[in-house]
């Protein structure tokens, strides 16, 4: 029962950790601020404030830039300056969680490698929906949309 209940803890952390795969980066760069902020004299609430501004910050410019970019690989490279570390904390996560499962060290990695190309994919496939979906709404009654480019100005 109790190895019943580590299961779905680890299988809920794991959903968690996928859900908000697309949020590592403006997260991390608005930690960055937020104590940057903090130290330099603007004070908890000002670092908090400033952070969670940067944060967003990015995170719509991001959904901006590449629901604009024309080209396949200027998209590929967006999507992976915002996968890149989705990828790196999925290979963390999945690390430690088998690092406490006392796998070997070789299955440890195996699996670590395995979690940072499925987090990584899971976030570029996020951004990707999510940027689509936007421009889907944003388009006025009877326009036809290409799917993948936004309407020409």
């Amino acid at each position: 029962m109790a190895a019943l209940g580590i299961l779905i803890g680890i299988g809920f952390f794991c959903w968690l950790l996928y859900g908000a795969a697309i949020y590592t980066l403006p997260f991390l760069l608005g930690a960055f601020v937020g104590l940057h902020a903090e130290q330099a004299g603007a004070g908890a609430l000002g670092g908090i404030a400033l952070g969670i501004g940067a944060g967003v910050l990015v995170l719509i410019v991001g959904r901006a830039v590449f629901a604009r970019a024309r080209g396949s690989l200027l998209r590929a490279a967006i999507a992976l300056v915002f996968a890149a570390p989705a990828a790196l904390a999925g290979y963390s996560a999945t690390s430690i969680l088998f690092g406490l499962a006392s796998a070997s060290e070789g299955w440890r990695q195996a699996f670590a490698s395995f979690g940072a190309m499925a987090v990584g994919a899971i976030e570029a496939k996020t951004f990707r929906n999510a940027t689509t979906c936007q421009r889907r709404q944003s388009a006025s009654p009877g326009t036809v949309m290409e799917v993948g480019y936004p309407p020409h100005s």
